[in-house]
């Protein structure tokens, strides 16, 4: 009988509380699936990404310049992010 080595295996995360975006996960109807939706910013302030929801599901990694369905996105801030298109300044913001 051989014993397993466990030093590389994480411990139960069950006394972790959930985060706000597994709290969002969820939720049922928490996501808008009908448009173009922000669903995760990183990185520091002068170099961030951000994750948006394209209708049909696909995940769009983005950042400043990028182009997307909905516009070229002009900013990433902490909870938002700034498209622009047709002379107008759309803004995506985290769900609740």
């Amino acid at each position: 009988m051989s014993t397993t080595d466990t030093r590389d295996i994480a411990p139960a995360m069950t006394d972790v509380p959930p985060s706000p975006a597994g709290k969002t996960a969820t939720r049922p109807n928490a996501l808008p699936l009908n448009k173009l939706t922000l669903i995760g910013i990183t990185g520091r302030p002068d170099s961030r990404r951000a994750l948006l929801r394209k209708r049909d599901g696909t995940i769009l990694p983005v950042t400043t310049g990028d182009r997307t369905p909905g516009g070229t996105v002009k900013a990433i801030g902490a909870d938002e992010v700034l498209l622009a298109r047709a002379g107008k300044t759309i803004r995506l913001s985290m769900p609740e």
